[in-house]
């Protein structure tokens, strides 16, 4: 315990009763005001947080004005509805590429069932010739 205190006071404790952390030196008044908005901070943050729950499910629950539906409703049907896709190889908006991968292997199945189909007709036509 003795080698703690006298590493404390030759290596962190300054003559003119600073404290040197990481290479700075702090006084106690400058650590005493670090320890009251930390610990400020760690104290209100949990009833901070709740107010603002709080208002925000005020904001959520607050009638909508007409004229902001209106402006709502105008956005909305601008917007594509939900079937249709475009044809737009360019789109960057998310799951394009998705969207891209899938309309190709949809393409690909329903051509390798067309000529599933065309070679059962074409043994189909063998057989009743024969």
């Amino acid at each position: 315990m003795e080698a703690l205190t006298t590493f404390v006071q030759t290596h962190v404790l300054q003559p003119d009763n600073t404290i040197q952390i990481l290479g700075r030196t702090y006084r106690p008044n400058d650590i005493f005001r670090m320890v009251i908005i930390i610990g400020g901070y760690l104290l209100l943050r949990p009833y901070i947080l709740k107010m603002q729950a709080k208002f925000q499910e005020k904001d959520h629950a607050r009638e909508v004005d007409p004229s902001e539906e209106s402006s709502h409703s105008a956005m909305a049907a601008r917007r594509k509805p939900a079937g249709e896709e475009s044809d737009n190889e360019d789109d960057d908006s998310w799951g394009a590429k998705l969207r891209r991968r899938q309309r190709a292997e949809a393409a690909e199945k329903a051509r390798l069932m067309e000529e599933e189909n065309d070679s059962d007709d074409e043994i189909a036509e063998y057989l009743e010739k024969e």
